[in-house]
């Protein structure tokens, strides 16, 4: 009887910190903010970014130089001043260059798990029926998050607008 006991607790013992592994494992929402999202930007190559410092964050906005484009009314300085590095980082995606208006780009979530950071982005076209400028466009989106030493990956999914 004690032995029957005694495997049973032992069984339920390794059960609950199976569970608790399991749970740990689990992913988790990470808030974040937009700092700035345009269709307009110096930087034409696709590329993603996690920065982690005022150093590479000077370099990004060098390569950038969204002074040109931005409204005036959009205080500059203040995004390039407003971030806290010890406590927060910079996760900003760019499309590339585009042929025409109605591309477009966004960070939809970000998700934690015990390994990484995961960022999950929507790259957006525009339909074979929509009207659209017709200039060439550098889509990109910069968020503010919870500073990180975890690994940073992408992920993108692709949509097309239907617009009529």
């Amino acid at each position: 009887m004690k032995k029957n006991l005694l495997a049973v607790t032992t069984i339920f013992c390794l059960a609950f910190v199976a569970h608790v592994a399991l749970a740990r494992q689990g992913k988790a929402e990470i808030k974040f903010t937009t700092l700035i999202q345009h269709s307009q930007s110096a930087h034409e190559q696709k590329k993603n970014y996690a920065i982690r410092s005022q150093a590479e964050w000077q370099k990004l906005w060098q390569q950038m130089q969204p002074e040109a484009f931005l409204p005036k009314s959009t205080r500059v300085d203040s995004l390039m001043s407003k971030i806290d590095f010890n406590q927060q980082m910079i996760i900003a995606v760019f499309q590339g260059q585009k042929p025409s208006g109605g591309y477009g780009i966004v960070i939809n979530k970000l998700q934690r798990d015990n390994k990484q950071i995961e960022v999950f982005i929507e790259e957006k076209s525009p339909g074979a029926d929509c009207f659209t400028t017709q200039a060439l466009t550098y889509p990109y989106h910069v968020i503010v998050t919870e500073k990180s030493a975890q690994k940073v990956v992408f992920t993108s999914r692709q949509s097309t607008s239907a617009c009529r």
